[in-house]
């Protein structure tokens, strides 16, 4: 993991020589700049320096960037950088990335596609929007057919609503 930062500096280099050369738009070079930090702040979350990976998040999401699915990735990794004890107002704010519409949601991938309705109903859960929560779980349970995740939310969702015998029952099921 290292040698990503190293690739990713590089290829950031060879980005802005091929952005010059191409003539890009101020916004197009900001875009791709923003990429990149988005990938840094990833790649310092698998390596542990968490502080770094939390300010590339917060720095690309301050830029604003035009692709919908790099401020929701970078929403998305924010949120599962912070877990549910931190400030889960500033993480639902942030989280209005998450709220996709198809033809970004498309651009992801399964797996992407899947953490991100994972985290839409886990932050939905934490902040006591259980509407949403049930409405995300819809789609959770699409994504991740066969998996006891769904199951195990629905009973959280369920004990929240107090209506703990239902609770006891889909957990034995």
């Amino acid at each position: 993991m290292e040698g990503a930062l190293q690739a990713l500096d590089e290829a950031e280099e060879l980005f802005m020589q091929e952005a010059e050369e191409q003539q890009l738009s101020p916004e197009e070079v900001s875009d791709g700049r923003i990429v990149f930090g988005v990938q840094r702040g990833f790649v310092r979350q698998r390596l542990g320096q968490l502080d770094g990976a939390q300010e590339a998040y917060e720095e690309a999401l301050r830029l604003k960037p035009t692709e919908g699915e790099v401020a929701a990735v970078a929403s998305n990794n924010l949120f599962a950088l912070r877990g549910k004890d931190t400030s889960l107002f500033d993480s639902a704010k942030k989280a209005k990335a998450l709220n996709l519409d198809e033809q970004v949601e498309d651009k992801l991938t399964v797996e992407q596609r899947r953490v991100f309705a994972l985290n839409r109903c886990l932050l939905s859960l934490y902040t006591n929007k259980l509407k949403e929560c049930q409405a995300g779980l819809v789609k959770l349970e699409k994504e991740l057919v066969g998996s006891e995740v769904p199951s195990l939310i629905r009973a959280a969702l369920l004990a929240r609503e107090k209506k703990m015998e239902e609770c006891r029952g889909l957990l034995q099921e």
